[in-house]
């Protein structure tokens, strides 16, 4: 007798070995994105372009010295407008970066949530290991808390530029700023009055600017509260 011969599996067609392809390279990428590694290393590129925006001037802030840093360099600036380089937290790039970074800690951190949970209901595997997991998990957790007060801090505050000269005065009102971006939820403004009573400036022997300082006396509902020197980095809370 004479056994039939097996029956070979067909062969896929071109057609499923094209749409399994981009199949197995999202399944590559998903899972590299998960790595831990992976969000270190997308958290130093953001670090790094958070550098870059502190050699670049910024639009929020200001404007002038971008205008200024175009008429100087007309060659670099319109590849560093491209990039959204003077307004680095809202580039593209930034925020790209920013969405696998977190993408990257949320999947991370879901993957350990299963195994702390079997480790917390299972008296045997109660070790050290438990509680390095649990701190794992509030440490990505903290990136979220984080986010959510970034979030939150764009869409109730602002951002506003204003020029007072030395002898002026400035009222804290929407309709006083120079340049103004409030966000969604901002509320009304304080009111308060910055009188500006001496500002001086000292250089470094190169000519370039060492410090400036302002002596500023700060009123609320036409009392005095409080008199301060602003300087640079020492701003009044």
């Amino acid at each position: 007798m004479i056994a039939p011969s097996p029956v070979r599996p067909a062969a896929p067609s071109a057609a499923s070995r094209r749409v399994s392809v981009p199949i197995r390279v999202l399944a590559r990428a998903w899972r590299e994105l998960r790595k831990m590694r992976t969000a270190i290393i997308l958290l130093a590129i953001l670090a790094l372009l958070a550098i870059v925006g502190t050699f670049l001037p910024q639009l929020p802030q200001n404007p002038q010295g971008v205008m200024g840093y175009v008429l100087r360099h007309p060659v670099t600036a319109p590849w560093f407008a491209r990039l959204g380089l003077f307004d680095i937290f809202s580039s593209w790039p930034f925020i790209v970066t920013a969405v696998l970074m977190y993408t990257s800690i949320g999947a991370s951190m879901f993957i350990r949530l299963p195994a702390a949970w079997r480790r917390a209901i299972d008296p045997a595997q109660r070790n050290r290991a438990l509680g390095a997991e649990v701190a794992s998990i509030i440490f990505h957790a903290s990136f979220f808390i984080l986010l959510v007060g970034v979030i939150y801090g764009k869409a109730a505050g602002f951002v506003g530029n204003a020029a007072v000269v030395e002898g002026d005065s400035f009222t804290e009102a929407r309709a006083n700023y120079d340049n103004l971006s409030e966000g969604r939820l901002a509320t009304e403004h304080a009111g308060f009055q910055v009188k500006v009573d001496s500002f001086s400036a000292s250089y470094w022997a190169s000519g370039s600017p060492r410090d400036f300082t302002s002596r500023v006396r700060i009123y609320d509902g036409g009392r005095i509260v409080e008199s301060a020197n602003i300087q640079v980095n020492h701003y009044v809370d």
